[in-house]
């Protein structure tokens, strides 16, 4: 299932997501990695696929329109050509938890694409950013666990826990 281009099929938002405070994104100074952005991730993966995608190495997001009960959205590093992916199951607009389901896709510069089906992912935020064309604009603040993932040749990686931040039109 090579679902990161389901983005091409649905209304997106893409931005360009600097937080525009000068913040590193470094946690040594004991500052939230993620605050004042609306686009960043912190993930890692070892084995066939290495990724290392800090808070400050701003990436760009495309993410769905948010109709019902999920929120799907993709970031890429521009430099390194490193993707995530991830959709969340059975979230709706504001609300926030433990143990949603989700699923999440990794790629790096040759395109290999690793799959994990089984994560987790706790939202911790769901701030009110405002009016968006497509509804109501909400900033999201997660992180998940996933098991290995796997590519079409067998290939695993090992994904680290990560965290996230993403900007989302829900659908009014």
């Amino acid at each position: 299932m090579h679902w990161p281009h389901f983005v091409i099929c649905g209304a997106l938002t893409l931005a360009a997501c600097g937080s525009g405070s000068g913040d590193n994104g470094d946690s040594d100074g004991g500052g939230d990695p993620f605050a004042g952005k609306t686009c960043a991730m912190d993930v890692a993966t070892q084995g066939a696929l290495t990724l290392d995608i800090a808070p400050s190495q701003d990436p760009a997001c495309a993410v769905s329109l948010t109709t019902n009960d999920q929120i799907s959205f993709y970031m890429f590093t521009v430099e390194d050509s490193e993707r995530f992916s991830l959709r969340v199951f059975e979230v709706t607009k504001g609300q926030t938890g433990t143990g949603f389901m989700a699923e999440a896709s990794f790629s790096g510069a040759d395109e290999n694409e690793f799959e994990s089906m089984d994560c987790v992912v706790d939202i911790d935020e769901q701030e009110l950013l405002g009016p968006h064309e497509l509804g109501e604009e909400y900033r999201v603040l997660g992180r998940g666990t996933c098991p290995d993932a796997v590519d079409g040749n067998g290939q695993t990686i090992t994904v680290e826990p990560f965290a996230f931040v993403v900007a989302v039109p829900w659908e009014t």
